[in-house]
């Protein structure tokens, strides 16, 4: 099993307050629809899998109107099953970031550095 902490971050992005989650990163990387143009019912299946670990934390579902700094305290460990954690990497390390953020890489290393 290998532990991920879920958590809010707020960054200045292109001269805007933003804030991220890593529950809506990864739920981002898992939606990221391959180059190939689609996928199987197998990879279908295990990104549904994952999504559901994900999903299971309710508190993360923050639209960015209702957000406060008071999310930013807040945090959770999920955990997954080793074979869906490096899934759960290769398909963060597959997107192509629509912005620079200091949130996102330090996720990224975070992932890396899990073992």
């Amino acid at each position: 099993m290998k532990a991920l902490e879920l958590k809010f971050g707020k960054e200045k992005i292109q001269g805007r307050e933003t804030f991220f989650s890593t529950a809506d990163l990864l739920k981002a990387a898992i939606n990221n629809v391959p180059r190939e143009g689609g996928m199987d019912v197998k990879e279908m299946s295990t990104r549904l899998r994952l999504l559901k670990i994900v999903d299971a934390h309710k508190e993360f579902n923050i639209e960015e109107k209702d957000f406060t700094d008071s999310y930013l305290a807040i945090r959770k460990t999920v955990e997954f099953e080793d074979a869906d954690f490096v899934k759960l990497k290769d398909l963060f390390n597959a997107v192509k970031w629509g912005v620079v953020s200091e949130f996102i890489i330090e996720l990224g290393e975070t992932l890396e550095k899990t073992k």
